[in-house]
């Protein structure tokens, strides 16, 4: 019981720290001035960008732990954060030392990227398997 206690907090922290990372890695690639992920010759909507690093970002906060337990609630917690985190992420690219662009499109891939992050957590919630309670006599 002990090591599975430890390995679970140890992965926690794993988590955490990956999740704080993320998070910085995605603010300041979104907010680097002029940044542009075109690619001469090839078509291609950053939106699938935008859903994948709002899914990856949500999905991490999601399994820290600091949200509680996986299950319906966090999921839901974190979908909340992770689409206040989209609008603040798109709103503040339009200050304009940045020189970027605010894109309400960009915002609903975000959020697409958030519920998918969300219907993953409830997924995993859902295999998430607890102790089996103390018998009683």
């Amino acid at each position: 019981m002990i090591h599975r206690v430890t390995a679970s907090v140890v992965g926690h922290r794993i988590t955490r720290v990956t999740f704080v990372l993320y998070a910085l890695a995605l603010t300041i690639g979104t907010h680097w001035p002029d940044f542009s992920v075109a690619t001469p010759g090839i078509e291609f909507s950053d939106k699938i960008l935008h859903a994948g690093a709002f899914f990856g970002g949500v999905l991490l906060l999601g399994l820290t732990g600091w949200l509680g337990p996986p299950g319906l609630r966090s999921a839901c917690c974190a979908g909340a954060i992770g689409v206040v985190w989209a609008a603040t992420d798109e709103l503040t690219q339009g200050i304009p030392i940045l020189n970027r662009s605010v894109s309400f499109f960009d915002f609903l891939a975000d959020v697409l990227g958030v519920a998918g992050a969300v219907l993953a957590l409830v997924l995993i919630g859902l295999r998430h398997v607890s102790d089996p309670p103390p018998e009683t006599f």
